[in-house]
This record gives structure tokens, C-alpha cells and sequence, in this order.
């Protein structure tokens, strides 16, 4: 069966990291073979290895980590593919907790304390402390990259770190 996409999708487009597409009601049980063989015959998987390396845009302290500076994130945005959220290095900081929340304990979060005494919390999801270049411990030092974010979740309002990544102190 040849791939014919003006019978299949009646729009498709987006960034390069976005699959949108519109198809026909009377294709959609085919869909899914469709899908693969356009894998197949459009998509190639580079075999060199990628850059895996991180920009860092600024170090900053645990003390740093406000409202103000997220409000001057913010104004970089929107940030997607050509424009990444900043990365942060906060370097030689000492974890107070490292612990593992979820459902079924599949997150991390990790809680420092600034020069002012105020908590911190840094997390990440999917991952264990052994995902990381450096295992966090509780009052071992350690080099974090992260996003500065602001959440909400169920009616909890929070400033925070979004972890990208864990390295030793040299």
C-alpha cells in the first residue's frame, strides 16, 4: 500500500517538535498504519551522537531564587524549541532533604535553605536521585542546573526549582 497524504491528512504542520495534523473521519481506523509508514519513509534518525551539552545563561545563589527574577524570566518567553527556558547554576549548595514523592514515589524533590532561612524546593520528575550525574545527600554539597518555575497545585502556590541536572562540587 502506498502512502498517499492528501488522503489521509487533510492538514498537518506545526514546530518541529509538534505532530498536528487534521485527518478524514472515514481514514481514521487507518491512522495508525499511515502514521508509520510516514515514519518510515520521512524521518531519519541521525546516527552521530547528539550534543548533549547545557547552555548555562547565569549562576545565581539560593537567595536569588524570587519572584522578582522569575518576573524577568517571564519576559523572555514564550519559550519553546528556538527560545529554552534559562538554565541556572547554583553552585555548592547543600541539600536539607532528598526524598522521593508521588503516587508511587517516582519524583524527586530536594529542599535547600537560602541565606535567609527560607526553604527552597527543587524537583524534578520521572526520575530517582541515581538518575544524576551526582547522587544528591542530605548536607553534601553539590552543583545544581535548574529552571526557575512557579506552580500551583491544588491550590498551593509556589516558587521553585525545576531540576536539569546534578553535578558533584569540584
Amino acid at each position: 500500500m502506498s502512502l498517499s497524504l492528501p488522503e489521509t491528512f487533510l492538514q498537518f504542520g506545526g514546530h518541529k517538535e509538534a505532530a498536528g495534523f487534521s485527518c478524514a473521519v472515514d481514514t481514521i481506523p487507518l491512522l495508525q498504519e499511515r502514521l508509520a509508514e510516514a515514519f518510515q519513509k520521512y524521518i531519519t534518525i541521525p546516527q552521530e551522537e547528539k550534543d548533549e551539552s547545557l547552555q548555562i545563561d547565569a549562576e545565581i545563589t539560593l537567595t536569588e531564587v524570587t519572584k522578582k527574577i522569575l518576573d524577568s524570566i517571564d519576559r523572555l518567553g514564550p519559550f519553546g524549541v528556538d527560545n529554552p527556558k534559562p538554565i541556572f547554576l547554583l553552585k555548592n549548595i547543600q541539600p536539607i532533604s532528598v526524598k522521593q514523592f508521588g503516587k508511587t514515589q517516582e519524583h524527586l524533590e530536594i529542599i535547600f535553605k537560602n541565606d535567609l532561612n527560607k526553604e527552597i524546593r527543587a524537583i524534578t520528575f520521572f526520575k530517582h536521585p541515581e538518575n544524576f550525574e551526582h547522587t544528591p545527600k542530605i548536607e553534601t554539597p553539590l552543583n545544581l542546573l535548574a529552571h526557575i518555575e512557579y506552580s500551583v497545585f491544588m491550590g498551593k502556590h509556589e516558587l521553585r526549582l525545576n531540576i536539569v541536572d546534578i553535578l558533584g562540587v569540584e
